[in-house]
């Protein structure tokens, strides 16, 4: 983990860097706000302790501008002021935590850890990743409760994985957090470390990702190989519709609020059609009571007799399922054939020329009847007469049925017409999105710069601002290549001076100037190199045809040896380009292939293709070629196998740090033209230099 001071005592900031130290950090001094408030911006820590009293900047201005930079690293405040509404103002700036002068250096410690655990989202000081077991607070190690020894340095890389376990951790980003800013960092430590933790934890825990760098994962969750995933990604599908989306959500919530409103409207139809028929059903039954009542007559006998037969025959077929009944209080007095020997039942319909609500009933045969009675008084009888008119409901049933069936499937045929004509709606609602998505992916490739064209007023303000945000982030980028360059005109001018004095002299003090210089200049280009790369490699729209670039580096290279009349050939694919920086690609490309120049008898061939969305160059030449064993150290700064051949021994190791940032990988391999191949992996830009957003 790697720790900020910003201290303007001397002995105060001494006596944290020593205790840091001593519990494992690496440490960055800064004795004023003006270099604590730029080395919070631009190096990357794990966490910072500030001063509030410091000169140039105060301590609370600082973390003022860090927080409005975006910078999220956990601040603890160091204060003599101890009144609450001091504190309150600290935290408001954007402190996380805060000791008050005087303290304990173990409570800074304590206070340090929390801070770095919560901020990787541990509560507690022991942080668990599948049987390992990282203890903050006592600096141990445990695998399946069984301790581990391991160095300072290893103990400070597994507890940088551990507190990132699941996340793939870049070697750049762990030099960057293991080790101070003023150690010579070299990524090949950090393998050798991880090498190391391995043998002691198990090489399951610590996966490597592919041109990507390390994660810590349990061996139960242990992730499928990139590879698999990029294939994987490959093979999905690039619908629109995916879950979570804006049309996904429009299209779920119409069709719900339609199937709810088709539903309830379909219910209301039906009951209405039902409630139809029985009333028709029902004045059918009081028409033929009616006709019952005006054929009936009473004789000078005071018996009821019918003037004349019903016509219909159903009232003459037994058990038709119609049926007609006329009593008295003591019972039937006439009755329809179709009864045969049964009777209707009779319920109480009060006064004369009242009747009794429809009513269902089982009748003969079982049949399901529909029965309507009313009470009636006769000219000539002293006592009232029911007449009762019963009628079949199947058909009735049958026409409820069919209305019903010819309703759903009409209502769903208007369904799925309104649903279609919301997935239309919301699919050309959404197109303006779609066109953002492709302008997007037009500036990152490097087609385009801004997204141009005209938006609808509601998305008009994203574009806007997603404009604003590549303008600040463009303008960001330009002022870290002048900062880059204002760093090395003032550093190189003093070292030239320097060299050029010690050249002049003799004697050993001479020679020591001369050759720790030397010493100074490759260690400057080395990391201005690097860190003018590290302020490019995530700018948006990145994107350089190679053919343009190694074109231009080969009409340098034939003038540098054109008294060895080197053969260089180009053999570029279609569509070939880097994404990332020009300058980025040109120093990697150059370096090769003046390297290739450099140790070539006669031939030099540079290829370049693109597969999986990496790009992958090749520089070839047939000379003398390199032994295994002596590969991996050419990689390294400074490192030269022949002094005899002009060079500072950097261009190697430059190109390696260079692809490392972008998350590339270089090998150094045998050459079918007989000496050595160097084989660049680079990330490939995305889609062709002419694409257009829709």
């Amino acid at each position: 983990m790697r720790i900020l001071v910003v201290e303007d005592d001397p002995d105060l900031a001494r006596q944290l860097e020593a205790a840091l130290g001593d519990a494992g950090y690496a440490v960055d001094l800064a004795a004023d706000g003006e270099e604590g408030h730029f080395l919070g911006d631009t190096e990357p820590y794990d966490a910072v302790i500030l001063d509030l009293g410091l000169p140039v900047i105060d301590g609370l201005t600082v973390l003022e501008r860090w927080r409005r930079a975006g910078r999220g690293m956990p601040v603890l405040r160091l204060t003599a002021r101890g009144r609450w509404s001091e504190k309150v103002t600290g935290f408001d700036a954007g402190a996380d935590d805060y000791v008050t002068k005087p303290f304990q250096m173990e409570e800074v410690l304590a206070r340090l850890r929390a801070l770095i655990r919560r901020a990787a989202g541990h509560a507690s000081s022991e942080i668990s990743c599948g049987p390992l077991t990282l203890d903050t607070s006592r600096g141990r190690v445990a695998l399946d409760g069984a301790p581990v020894k391991l160095t300072a340095q290893e103990f400070r890389l597994l507890s940088y994985l551990i507190h990132h376990q699941d996340q793939v951790v870049s070697r750049t980003e762990l030099t960057e957090h293991l080790y101070s800013q003023d150690f010579d960092r070299d990524s090949n430590t950090i393998e050798v470390f991880v090498g190391r933790v391995r043998k002691k934890i198990g090489g399951d825990l610590i996966e490597t990702v592919r041109g990507l760098g390390y994660r810590l994962v349990a061996v139960e969750e242990k992730a499928p190989k990139a590879r698999g995933r990029k294939k994987m990604a490959r093979m999905r599908p690039k619908s629109r519709l995916r879950p979570k989306s804006l049309a996904v959500r429009l299209v779920l919530g119409a069709g719900l609020w339609i199937a709810a409103a088709l539903a309830a409207g379909g219910y209301l139809l039906s009951a209405l059609f039902t409630d139809s028929v029985e009333r028709g059903f029902d004045s059918r039954l009081n028409v033929l009571i009616e006709a019952f009542v005006a054929v009936s007559e009473v004789g000078p006998d005071n018996t009821l007799r019918l003037t004349q037969t019903p016509p219909s025959s159903r009232f003459r077929q037994p058990f038709s399922g119609w049926y007609w009944q006329i009593a008295d209080a003591n019972g039937p007095v006439l009755r329809s054939r179709s009864l045969w020997d049964q009777a209707l039942e009779t319920r109480e319909a009060g006064g004369a020329g009242e009747g009794t609500a429809p009513f269902e009933i089982t009748g003969p045969g079982k049949r399901t009847i529909r029965v309507l009675q009313r009470t009636i008084s006769l000219p000539g009888s002293d006592q009232s007469y029911i007449y009762t008119i019963a009628g079949d409901i199947a058909a009735m049933d049958a026409d409820i049925a069919a209305f019903n069936a010819a309703l759903s499937w009409s209502l769903a045929a208007l369904g799925l017409v309104l649903v279609i004509a919301v997935f239309v709606q919301v699919r050309y609602g959404l197109r303006p999105l779609a066109r953002i998505e492709a302008a997007l992916g037009a500036i990152r490739s490097g087609s385009a710069h801004r997204l141009e064209g005209e938006f609808p007023t509601e998305i008009n303000p994203l574009a806007m601002e997603i404009n604003a945000l590549l303008e600040q982030n463009a303008a960001v980028l330009k002022r870290a290549r002048t900062h880059v360059g204002n760093l090395a005109h003032a550093l190189k001018t003093p070292l030239a001076v320097l060299g050029n004095e010690a050249a002049g002299a003799e004697g050993p003090l001479a020679e020591t100037a001369a050759r720790q210089a030397a010493v100074m200049q490759r260690q400057i280009d080395h990391h201005l190199s690097r860190a003018r790369t590290a302020a490019a490699r995530n700018v948006l729209g990145a994107r350089t045809e190679v053919m343009p670039a190694a074109e231009s580096l080969l009409r340098t290279l034939e003038r540098i040896h054109a008294e060895r009349r080197l053969d260089i050939a180009l053999d570029i694919g279609p569509g070939a380009a880097f994404g990332g920086e020009r300058q980025d690609l040109e120093e990697m490309l150059g370096n090769l292939m003046d390297n290739a120049c450099k140790w070539a008898k006669a031939k030099v061939r540079v290829g370049a293709t693109v597969k999986d969305g990496l790009l992958r160059l090749s520089v070839e030449d047939d000379g003398p070629g390199l032994a295994k064993e002596a590969r991996q150290a050419m990689l390294n700064p400074g490192e030269r196998l022949d002094e005899s051949v002009p060079g500072a021994g950097l261009g190697l190791a430059i190109v390696r740090d260079i692809a490392d940032l972008y998350g590339g990988a270089i090998a150094l391999e045998d050459s079918d033209l007989g000496g050595l191949r160097a084989a660049l992996t680079l990330p490939a830009a995305n889609g062709p230099a002419g694409a257009k957003g829709a």
